[in-house]
């Protein structure tokens, strides 16, 4: 028997002892080992292996990014700030400026924006905006047309003043927008300037002038006018209307209707007797009075008789919602009548100031 025979049946037994002990659980690696000689290569050795089974188990990856916090409060310390041609230093809005604080957006909040303008501008005039924000990383003031659409744009510091210009073709008022922005949102405040007329083809009679155009010049006309408990009437010859106008609270404010009375019919109503120191109006605001107990309600007792004096009227706007008229009071003022029926005002009455002349240079005497 030759020796690798016997080599064989050597690990047979070996197997069959390791078998009987209970070792069954346990792997077995069972290799062959080759002798090489000089004169034969032993072939490759098999290797068995017994493993227990293992289940696969999957498991859910999770990444944690960590939390970065944004820092605004941090000033860049590495080198000077390039100097902006918009940052002069900052001057506080005049007190006749009411700023008012609009609501946080995205943790910016505008502060106020607004103008040092108290009146009029002509167009084409400069005008200062003054504006305050805070939490804003961007800051920048648009010019507005008549569309509301952005024409020009200054990038302005959080806060500040800035004077530009209106535009020459601007009519009635010029618009301006400041819009502040971060990484989180956007807040935006508008403000408006008043223009006034310029280059109409007809002045006004009366003086600041309102900020449009009139419809024509100011028309002469006598007036007559009546001052009641509760407002007073002005009839206007031109237009052979009546003006009511109530000073108290209800609607409308006044009225404009046609002067019913003609010539021939009782001026008053002997049977109405007013208390003392007061009067019963009589001829087109009697009528009127009478016939409209409303309209006797609201105004009450005349305190004083009609006067009569040399008025003017002039309008301006197109519709009945924009229309405005003017007419001119006993006492000078200047009575505003707008909104159709939903507003009135007295306004103090102004000259229209006279521009002198130009005069030539006076020529020398020998």
């Amino acid at each position: 028997m030759g020796w690798a025979f016997k080599k064989i049946i050597l690990l047979l037994i070996t197997l069959l002892a390791l078998s009987a002990c209970g070792a069954e659980d346990t792997p077995i690696i069972v290799t062959e080992i080759p002798t090489n000689t000089p004169s034969q290569q032993a072939p490759p050795a098999a290797t068995f292996t017994i493993a227990p089974t293992v289940a696969a188990v999957a498991f859910n990856t999770m990444t944690l990014v960590p939390t970065v916090e944004r820092r605004r409060d941090v000033t860049a310390t590495s080198g000077p700030s390039p100097t902006s041609p918009l940052r002069p230093t900052f001057t506080p809005a005049p007190a006749t400026l009411t700023a008012t604080s609009l609501p946080t957006l995205a943790g910016i909040e505008i502060e106020y924006f607004a103008n040092e303008t108290t009146g009029a501008l002509a167009p084409g005039a400069n005008v200062t905006l003054f504006w305050r924000v805070t939490g804003a990383e961007r800051v920048s003031i648009y010019r507005l047309d008549a569309e509301g659409e952005r024409t020009k744009e200054w990038r302005v510091d959080n806060e500040g003043r800035i004077t530009v210009a209106t535009e020459s073709t601007d009519v009635d008022e010029a618009k301006f927008e400041l819009v502040a922005s971060n990484a989180d949102g956007v807040a935006n405040s508008e403000v408006s300037v008043p223009l006034a007329a310029a280059n109409c083809p007809q002045l006004w009679f009366f003086s600041p002038a309102p900020a449009t155009c009139p419809n024509g010049p100011g028309e002469p006309t006598f007036q007559v006018e009546q001052r009641f408990e509760r407002g007073f009437m002005i009839w206007l010859d031109n237009t052979r209307e009546i003006v009511i106008v109530y000073s108290d609270d209800q609607q409308p404010r006044w009225l404009r209707v046609p002067d019913a009375f003609t010539e021939g019919q009782p001026e008053r109503d002997d049977s109405i007797q007013p208390p003392p120191d007061l009067f019963q109006p009589i001829r087109g605001f009697g009528l009127i009075w009478r016939e409209n107990p409303r309209t006797r309600d609201r105004l009450g007792w005349a305190t004083e008789p009609e006067l009569g004096y040399d008025g003017i009227v002039q309008t301006t706007g197109l519709t009945d919602n924009d229309r405005v008229i003017y007419l001119r009071t006993r006492d000078g003022g200047i009575l505003e009548l707008s909104e159709n029926g939903g507003a009135w005002q007295i306004l103090p009455y102004q000259p229209p100031v006279a521009v002198p002349p130009t005069l030539p240079p006076p020529t020398a005497t020998p």
